[in-house]
């Protein structure tokens, strides 16, 4: 976690020294950059952001997503035993960007850097029932979460900034680092014990893999000033 908040402090520092001294004013080809605000809809849910250029060449973006809980339920059997599984979905987050235009004068593609608050978290909760013995056996619950819930960030903005008047459209395709998944392991009834420390790790390195999330929304915004 203090790895992770290092890298993104750094991070801004480079974009601030980099940039310090450019002022946010007109360039030759009369294209100044404007404050924004948006609506956006996307992989982490729908949500709000807020825009601030602190240059022709970097905008600092400020933005927030929630998506409901989604939840679907299975049933089965597993050795002789009824099985009912509730899956669940839930994310969203908050997160500070920055906008970095590869050209001043034609910002329709940015490079797009930062950190984003994650919330994601997916469950699985599994119920036992062995009907020859008319007998609840308990339940295996399981949740996944970021092991670090602030993530580093990186992804491409396109859209018609510079030409748009007041509104404009974007998308925005990226994807955060997880560094893996953390996992929270419960049992009850009498397969309690299955929940266990060793049966946690393995079920950890089986989904260690997994250090990427996509981030992808799209967005409609409107220029302030």
């Amino acid at each position: 976690m203090k790895r992770t908040v290092s890298l993104i402090a750094l991070l801004f520092i480079g974009i601030q020294s980099t940039f310090a001294g450019v002022n946010n004013t007109s360039d030759s080809s009369g294209y100044t950059p404007k404050m924004y605000t948006g609506i956006h809809i996307g992989s982490f849910g729908g949500g709000l952001q807020f825009a601030y250029p602190v240059s022709n060449m970097i905008t600092l973006r400020a933005t927030g997503s929630y998506f409901p809980s989604f939840s679907k339920t299975i049933t089965g059997t597993e050795e002789g035993a009824e099985t009912t599984t509730d899956y669940g979905l839930k994310t969203g987050g908050a997160g500070l960007i920055a906008d970095f235009s590869f050209f001043p004068t034609k910002p329709g593609i940015r490079l797009a850097a930062g950190a984003i608050y994650n919330t994601t978290s997916v469950t699985a909760n599994r119920s036992y029932y062995l009907a020859s013995e008319d007998l609840e056996m308990g339940t295996l619950n399981m949740e996944f979460t970021p092991k670090n819930q602030v993530s580093p960030y990186l992804g491409l903005v396109f859209g018609n900034l510079k030409n748009s008047k007041k509104v404009f459209f974007s998308m925005e395709v990226g994807a955060l680092y997880l560094s893996r998944p953390q996992l929270t392991f419960t049992g009850t009834g009498y397969i309690a014990p299955t929940a266990n420390a060793s049966n946690t790790t393995i079920i950890e390195n089986n989904v260690k893999s997994i250090q990427f999330l996509p981030y992808v929304n799209m967005q409609l915004n409107f220029k302030l000033n």
